[in-house]
């Protein structure tokens, strides 16, 4: 398969990330969804590295089993912190307690802060459990403010898409995700890469 040469053709490898994430999420009734993303975002990363020339279903799959099991348990775990999440806002929303509602929205400022952190870590780095990828991600939060500006926007993004403008917008917003995504964590996981290589050297 050729690599895409210009605008028309690269912007098609994304839309076409974002079917096979489609897909794939559907076809597990959902529950592969994390593998989906952690997928997603390793075929948008080496789209833009362009370092191989396989076919874009061909790295989805791949990456898509490689990280299935630590993925789709992330997942799981993400959408019941979740529905906890929304239970919480019914609590949280009492006109006298601030409080309340600081712990809301901090709670949900990072859970969804890890949907846009964890699933990529999945599909580049190797965990020894859950509790290392959560270490990691909650690193790499924190240690690069920048890197976090640019993932709120892309989280912005998505809400002014598909909440505020119109829900049939979510496939432009997937395949925005997926590119933002992958151009602005790479050069952060590629500086993590040089320094595993340089250590085991």
């Amino acid at each position: 398969m050729n690599k895409p040469t210009n605008i028309y053709e690269r912007i098609i490898e994304y839309v076409f990330i974002m079917f096979l994430f489609a897909v794939y999420s559907v076809l597990g009734l959902f529950l592969t969804t994390g593998a989906a993303f952690s997928a997603g975002f390793m075929s948008a990363r080496e789209r833009q590295k362009n370092e191989t020339d396989a076919p874009t279903h061909v790295i989805f799959h791949r990456q898509f089993i490689d990280s299935f099991k630590p993925a789709t348990f992330t997942w799981v775990i993400m959408v019941v912190l979740g529905l906890g999440i929304v239970q919480l806002y019914a609590w949280a929303f009492d006109p006298s307690s601030v409080p309340r509602l600081i712990v809301f929205y901090v709670a949900l400022l990072y859970w969804a802060l890890f949907h846009l952190y964890i699933y990529p870590l999945h599909s580049v780095f190797k965990h020894r459990g859950p509790l290392h990828v959560i270490k990691n991600t909650m690193l790499i939060i924190h240690l690069h403010p920048k890197v976090l500006f640019k993932m709120l926007v892309i989280a912005s993004i998505m809400f002014l898409l598909i909440e505020t403008i119109h829900p049939v917008l979510t496939p432009v917003a997937l395949t925005l995700y997926f590119y933002l995504q992958a151009r602005w964590l790479s050069p952060t996981f590629d500086f993590y890469i040089e320094r595993v290589k340089a250590r085991e050297n």
